[in-house]
This record gives structure tokens, sequence and C-alpha cells, in this order.
């Protein structure tokens, strides 16, 4: 099953983003850790093969300095879930 996801991020308080503009700027190439909860704005039905897709809306979001010790421990967790899921030991971070 496919998720969607909105573009459109909280106009308040919610959209930490702003906390990693300099760095998104600085270096357009690096990764950066963020962690967002989200919900549900919509769901879409293909009628043609009847395919039920959600659409997820980013409710709130926040940034951390990737040298953080929270961003190393969001990676970890990344990292231990995705084996969970995948059954594949690492989750390719780097060929994001």
């Amino acid at each position: 099953m496919s998720v969607k996801i909105t573009s459109k991020l909280p106009s308040d308080e919610r959209n930490g983003l702003g906390a990693i503009s300099a760095a998104l700027c600085d270096d357009p190439e690096g990764t950066h850790v963020i962690i967002a909860v989200v919900d549900c704005s919509q769901i879409t039905t293909n009628i043609d093969n009847g395919d039920v897709i959600p659409t997820a809306r980013i409710h709130s979001v926040e940034a951390f300095d990737a040298g953080s010790p929270e961003a190393a421990q969001l990676q970890e967790m990344l990292r231990l879930h995705f084996q969970r899921r995948t059954g594949r030991r690492e989750l390719p971070l780097d060929e994001a």
C-alpha cells in the first residue's frame, strides 16, 4: 500500500524546519534529521483497480542539528525500525 504526502507544512509554531534553514543552504547535499507527526487529510480510491491511497498531512515537525545526540538517537531508531520492517540490516541513509 502506498501513501502520498501533502507538500503543505504547518504555518505556525508547529513547523520547526526553520531551525535547519541555514544548514540546508550551507550544505544542500547533506542529510538532516527531522521528526514529524502526521494525520490523514484525505483518502483517494482508484475506481479502476480499487487501490485506496491515504494522503498524510504533516501536523507538526521538528528539526535536529545533524551532529546532536538527539539526531544520532533518532537515526539509530530509524535503522532499528527499518530492520524490523524489511529484514534488511541497514537503512541506506547515505543514499538519500
